[in-house]
């Protein structure tokens, strides 16, 4: 399997706070992107909900 590099800009604490529980979960960052991945890719889609933020009274009308 041939690898690429994914880079993604994310807040700095977040990053360090993401960093932190991979290793209290005994995996790093890498192993953790990878698995979303194949996750996303397995059940084709997002494993967790996505929802607006607009108010009801606020939707664009169609």
């Amino acid at each position: 399997m041939a690898h690429a590099i994914l880079s993604v800009r994310v807040d700095r604490d977040d990053k360090k706070h993401f960093e932190e529980f991979c290793s209290q979960t005994g995996m790093n960052v890498s192993v953790c992107v990878n698995m979303f991945v194949k996750v996303v890719l397995r059940d084709q889609k997002l494993p967790f909900e996505v929802k607006s933020v607009v108010k009801k009274d606020e939707q664009l009308k169609y």
